[in-house]
């Protein structure tokens, strides 16, 4: 009879602890989701301002071949170097709570143009990936999650600030600078509609990379980006999000 009530109250207490701690687990489950959804337009005066590393030469190899999809094996040692200081300014200013989640952001970008990675332009692997590594962070149950910190519509199975931070470093690549120094470049040199026919094509090309290919109407949203100096890939991105399935909730709903 000991043993029964022994095991009874084994049990109940298990209960207990599972209920208390089970809402902080299920929300984490989702943690990444809820900061994944959060973007903005807006360019600071520092991105803006950031054009010294700008390079003439590659200005003009953009101009000449937008089309050109970047590939970290083909680059040399100095735009490697570049392009991974172009992901960490996307991982910065993406907004993520820890210092953990910014490099797993960071990674991930570098990983959608590493041939040898297995997310290689591919977006929703890439998502997935980064909605993994965020989660593995705040596991422990002493790192409370609210339920307003959570996603609750269901949404697609890619994260618009991902595909933005995507775009803007594969320009950032090419120009160097910041993404909106670059454009800003860019349109120094060859005029605003001539930038935005350029910038057109390169983003066009780089959405097709990753299987997106409703891009009608895309030369007005970058018209309006190289005008207003807005963040190309936020920009682009959200407008994308504004004609999927699910409007403007953070996610692509086309697959």
């Amino acid at each position: 009879m000991k043993k029964k009530y022994k095991f009874l109250s084994i049990t109940l207490l298990s209960i207990l602890i599972f209920e208390a701690t089970a809402p902080s687990i299920i929300h984490q489950k989702n943690f990444a989701v809820q900061y994944l959804t959060k973007v903005t337009t807006s360019v600071s005066a520092d991105d803006l301002n950031d054009d010294s590393s700008i390079d003439d030469e590659n200005l003009q190899k953009l101009i000449d071949n937008p089309e050109e999809i970047i590939n970290t094996e083909q680059m040399t040692p100095e735009e490697l170097k570049n392009f991974e200081e172009a992901a960490q300014q996307e991982a910065e200013k993406a907004d993520l709570p820890t210092q953990e989640d910014r490099e797993a952001y960071k990674k991930t970008l570098i990983d959608l143009y590493n041939p040898n990675s297995s997310v290689y332009q591919d977006l929703q692997g890439a998502t997935d990936q980064l909605i993994e590594e965020i989660n593995e962070n705040h596991q422990s149950v002493l790192d409370k999650v609210t339920p307003e910190r959570v996603l609750a519509a269901k949404h697609g199975t890619i994260s618009v600030k991902v595909l933005a931070g995507a775009i803007n470093v594969g320009l950032v690549a090419v120009t160097g600078g910041a993404a909106g120094a670059g454009v800003k470049a860019l349109v120094l040199k060859v005029g605003a509609k001539k930038a935005a026919n350029t910038i057109s094509k390169k983003v066009v090309a780089t959405l097709f990379t990753f299987g997106i290919k409703k891009v009608s109407g895309i030369d007005t949203v970058i018209s309006s980006i190289v005008k207003n100096i807005l963040d190309l890939g936020t920009t682009v991105a959200k407008w994308l999000d504004s004609r999927d399935k699910i409007k403007n909730n953070g996610w692509l709903e086309w697959w």
